[in-house]
């Protein structure tokens, strides 16, 4: 299953919220992927997630596979799409 949101965060994606992201997609019995900018990353891992050069604007589809797939979805996208995550 995957959901696709809009960067809405005027900072973009940067290495806390990496870490934050990463530390949940964690926690899921689920393979989850980020895509964005024609890229792919693990969201468990935070320097692929940095790789992918997520700005303010940008389109991040939130891709998972496995037993938590639709919470891991919903809750990383919900993550990436609030505007206030990062403070």
């Amino acid at each position: 299953m995957k959901v696709t949101i809009t960067m809405e965060n005027a900072s973009g994606l940067h290495a806390r919220p990496a870490v934050l992201i990463a530390d949940k997609a964690s926690k899921f019995q689920a393979d989850v992927m980020l895509h964005a900018n024609g890229k792919t990353a693990k969201a468990t891992d935070v320097l692929q997630i940095m790789g992918l050069g997520i700005t303010c604007g940008s389109e991040v589809t939130v891709e998972a596979s496995g037993e938590e797939e639709t919470a891991a979805v919903y809750t990383l996208a919900g993550m990436l799409a609030a505007k206030e995550m990062y403070r």
